[in-house]
């Protein structure tokens, strides 16, 4: 199925970090937030690209160049759950009446309130997500890197 295939989630690890740098400006949610964003928060906008990228190395996706479901679930709530917090996440200008989310500017002003709730509890459960696929990634290639047979291994046959 094309929703497994390990490009799939590639495109979508590379397009995260646009989305919440350059789609949600180009939305009407621009200030300094996006600016911390991209200098200080870069391990939050390229979390998803690394743990991907770990996940390409796993045998079973080397192998079937598909996800696991468990994968294929973690990695699309994953992406999922960062793009609806760019959505409700809050920017900042210089002045007092300039806190606006993407939401806010379609919803109007008075929703920027309850819009800075959803996006901060969102963007907490995606980072709690981001590293439960660090942790998957790494766990799955060190027990591949477990099983792989050592040269010299009891089981090997010895041509000496």
């Amino acid at each position: 199925m094309v929703w497994t295939h390990r490009h799939v989630f590639l495109a979508l690890a590379i397009l995260q970090p646009l989305w919440l740098v350059v789609g949600r400006g180009y939305l009407g949610s621009f200030g300094w937030l996006t600016f911390m964003l991209v200098f200080m928060g870069a391990p939050i906008l390229l979390g998803p690209l690394i743990s991907t990228v770990m996940q390409f190395f796993t045998k079973s996706v080397r192998e079937t160049r598909h996800f696991t479901n468990n994968q294929v679930a973690l990695h699309w709530t994953m992406h999922g759950v960062l793009f609806i917090t760019g959505i409700f996440l809050v920017d900042f200008g210089d002045t007092d009446n300039s806190s606006v989310s993407v939401a806010s500017v379609y919803l109007g002003k008075d929703f920027v309130g309850f819009s800075m709730f959803i996006g901060y509890t969102l963007g907490i459960i995606g980072l709690m997500l981001m590293l439960a696929a660090f942790v998957s990634a790494w766990s799955t290639l060190a027990s591949d890197h477990k099983n792989k047979a050592l040269p010299g291994d009891s089981s090997e046959k010895s041509y000496r």
